[in-house]
């Protein structure tokens, strides 16, 4: 291909040269970066810090109130508030027997009846009240793993209840099959 002439335009696209960026224009982007973080991580704890409040809230309400309706009201909202932190917990789960949809509902049971029931805000370490997301999610984790435990125990449990010895006689079969038969027969 032949060479454009010069001055005249070149379809080829020229490369930039890339910016060289002073120490101190770096480090006021570095600053200004670091500023915006610490703005969105203060927004996140002010919101975390508001959804606390609306769930104990709520948790007052499901503790006193003996209305159906408001107990299952109160309990959706709280169900909202955490729903994806126990997605990801349920994600992570696998209990033999259980489907995605049991595993979510033992979530939910202990959501309703381990962590509503046995948070407390005042067993908090630091300012305000007590995280009950983060105490609803460790009653779900400790809940799913024991059911885990149980199931893995009661499946073992349940092979060695349905499995049958073979030194025990057989009713309704002709032939021995006993263990010392089996083994003489095939021994030449």
């Amino acid at each position: 291909m032949p060479r454009p002439k010069k001055g005249a335009r070149s379809d080829r696209v020229k490369k930039a040269a890339p910016k060289k960026i002073s120490k101190k224009k770096q480090i006021l982007d570095d600053a200004k970066n670091l500023r915006i973080q610490e703005a969105k991580d203060e927004l996140k704890r002010q919101q975390d810090e508001s959804d606390n409040l609306k769930c104990i809230e709520l948790i007052k309400v499901i503790k006193t109130s003996s209305d159906k309706g408001k107990l299952d009201n109160a309990f959706s909202k709280i169900f909202e508030t955490i729903r994806p932190q126990m997605q990801y917990i349920v994600n992570r789960f696998t209990i033999p027997g259980l489907a995605y949809d049991d595993i979510m509902q033992e979530a939910m049971y202990a959501l309703r009846y381990k962590a509503i029931k046995d948070y407390d805000q005042t067993r908090g370490s630091g300012k305000g009240p007590a995280s009950f997301k983060l105490f609803a999610l460790l009653c779900i984790r400790r809940h799913l793993t024991t059911e885990r435990k149980s199931s893995l125990f009661n499946n073992r449990k349940k092979i060695l209840n349905q499995s049958t010895s073979l030194d025990q006689e057989h009713k309704g079969y002709t032939d021995d099959l006993s263990l010392s038969n089996i083994v003489h027969s095939k021994d030449p």
